[in-house]
């Protein structure tokens, strides 16, 4: 009699051993959806931040230029990110606003703020015409063509 409960405990030993296998398979950095979506959102905080340093590297390279957009250039086998826009608008004064803007995905302001050590000039545009800063949480006004849901960089140079 005693012999007829051992399949039930072989069962429950590989049951367990699954268990474990899968808890392990998770465990692993980047592994399932949370790590999936984390690793996505490094991805594209980083697509941002080498997309706002060359809008403002065109920006510089053409003193007092104002336009809706401009053209950049990014380093060989980097591809601009989809929907991504570089442009200008006058400050007035003499001063201009450097405006470069990505679609936001989910925790990529985050990691945008990580990378960039609390750099203040990070904003994500909630509703058309007002952003509001990463670190901050301040409001500010910025062109209503800027789509809601954008990750946006926004430097003021001179000229």
């Amino acid at each position: 009699m005693g012999f007829a409960i051992l399949p039930l405990i072989a069962v429950l030993f590989f049951v367990g051993i699954e268990a474990q296998t899968g808890q392990l398979a998770l465990s692993v950095a980047g592994a399932g959806v949370q790590g999936r979506m984390g690793n996505l959102a490094a991805i594209y905080a980083q697509e941002a931040e080498v997309f706002a340093t060359a809008c403002q590297n065109a920006a510089f390279a053409m003193p007092g230029l104002i336009s809706s957009s401009i053209t950049v250039t990014l380093p060989a086998g980097v591809l601009v990110p989809s929907g991504a826009v570089c442009m200008t608008t006058s400050a007035g004064g003499g001063t201009r606003n450097i405006f470069a803007y990505t679609p936001a995905v989910p925790g990529e302001a985050g990691q945008v703020v990580s990378d960039t050590q609390y750099s203040a000039a990070w904003y994500q545009v909630r509703t058309a015409g007002q952003a509001v800063n990463v670190v901050s949480s301040l409001t500010s006004a910025v062109p209503a063509t800027i789509p809601t849901r954008s990750l946006l960089s926004w430097l003021q140079v001179n000229p």
